[in-house]
């Protein structure tokens, strides 16, 4: 298993897949016969034996606008390959917009401390986060789907039965729907390319989706943050290794599927690929996803992927009192905070506690299927920035002025988020000083 084990995850070079490459081909490329210096596909092939192309963008539908995904194929080969090497051979090509490998990511789980002396069943981050006098505000409605990408559930627990089922797509072998996923009728496993998205031993994505949709209302074990909506369990990662398997493919698939939130509890250090931020483009601008993203368990400030992608919502760890906690990763890329330790869900038979940003997370997911819920109309860059601007201000508790701007703007409040119509929200993108000069800047 691959997973950040320890409140430390080790800083070292990105681990990749070697039998996978990312390219996108420039589809406005004027090709010229005399022209060599170009991607050849029949060429690579004959060198690349046993290799296959697929485009990450199927098209379903005509479209007058073309899509962010047009031209990016996934490579696989047959054997293990020296991926670098083969990128610096391509990459300079006239048509080749860019070529990355795949990197691997990792689950956030920390595994539980046993003298941590966890609370029997205390929600106490429902308080925290305001979501008591959020509910009386808005309980979202069944026809809101947040998509758990992760390990998979258990499908036998008591309160993870509130899924949203495709009934476009009933369990009979045949693709009803014509998505390229036959019957996906409860989810996708696209770690073991099956319909069957069950948690293994992992209890990671059962613990996940307890947080933010667990069954509520229904007099049985805990409540879910997001209160009447449903979920989708996707799952990605192998029950052989516990490797992460079309982690990216899978969100392309929540977009499609008109999912309202994804979370994403997992990633990586310093993996940025051009490609990736692309899959997270289409999701939230091109599909109107809310794609909420753990900020990572290493205590440093470093970039941590999916959640430092632009257009995702990251989220960092508080305790119980608001602090900092001491394994969250900060960075100016985290958005919020929201509780990570000592937090009870669902597991894969039973309940229990656990701790680590992977469970911060989800509750953000839960708070903006409220949002989505109670604001119809408003786009998913609007929803995540209305959580981000109403969180509390918590840089004056304990240690938290030592991070200033690094935990993001505060706290999740949910109740704030549904009620204040009067904070703005404003995103620096790029920044030009001239003095008369030349580009400097002097204080005072």
């Amino acid at each position: 298993m691959l997973c950040e084990m320890g409140l430390y995850a080790q800083k070292q070079e990105p681990a990749y897949d070697p039998h996978y490459l990312i390219i996108k081909v420039d589809q406005n490329y004027s090709l010229r016969t005399s022209d060599q210096n170009v991607f050849d596909l029949n060429k690579f092939k004959k060198e690349h034996q046993g290799s296959s192309f697929s485009p990450l963008f199927k098209q379903q539908q005509k479209s007058s606008q073309p899509s962010v995904l047009e031209g990016i194929f996934k490579i696989e080969f047959k054997d293990p390959q020296d991926i670098k090497a083969i990128i610096r051979s391509v990459e300079n090509l006239g048509n080749i917009i860019y070529a990355e490998p795949v990197y691997l990511d990792y689950q956030l789980q920390i595994p539980n401390d046993p003298s941590a002396n966890p609370s029997s069943g205390n929600q106490y981050y429902l308080t925290n986060i305001n979501a008591y006098n959020a509910w009386d505000v808005s309980t979202s409605d069944t026809t809101i789907t947040v998509g758990i990408i992760d390990t998979g559930y258990n499908p036998d627990h008591e309160d993870l039965q509130n899924i949203q089922y495709n009934y476009a797509d009933p369990i009979n072998g045949i693709d009803d729907d014509g998505n390229g996923y036959i019957d996906d009728f409860m989810g996708w496993d696209f770690a073991d390319s099956d319909n069957e998205p069950i948690a293994d031993q992992d209890d990671h994505g059962s613990h996940v989706a307890g947080i933010s949709s667990a069954e509520t209302g229904n007099a049985i074990g805990i409540a879910g943050v997001g209160f009447n909506a449903r979920y989708v369990p996707v799952k990605i990662f192998q029950s052989s290794n516990g490797f992460s398997n079309n982690a990216y493919e899978s969100i392309i698939y929540a977009a499609d599927q008109g999912y309202d939130v994804i979370n994403l509890s997992w990633g990586s250090i310093n993996t940025f690929l051009q490609h990736r931020q692309d899959i997270i483009n289409y999701a939230a601008l091109e599909k109107d996803v809310v794609i909420v993203a753990a900020a990572g368990n290493t205590p440093d400030n470093l970039n941590f992927y999916p959640a430092s992608y632009d257009n995702v919502l990251s989220v960092a760890a508080s305790d119980q009192t608001d602090n900092k906690t001491s394994f969250s990763t900060y960075s100016y890329h985290v958005d919020l905070m929201a509780p990570g330790i000592d937090i009870y869900s669902t597991k894969n038979g039973s309940y229990g506690t656990d701790f680590g940003t992977s469970f911060a997370s989800p509750m953000v997911a839960g708070a903006a299927a409220l949002l989505r819920s109670h604001f119809p109309d408003w786009s998913a860059i609007q929803i995540m920035e209305q959580l981000r601007v109403t969180s509390d201000n918590v840089y004056d508790v304990g240690d938290n002025s030592n991070y200033d701007s690094l935990l993001g703007k505060g706290r999740l409040n949910i109740h704030s988020a549904l009620t204040d119509s009067t904070s703005k929200s404003v995103r620096l993108s790029s920044l030009d000083i001239n003095n008369g000069v030349g580009s400097y800047a002097y204080f005072g």
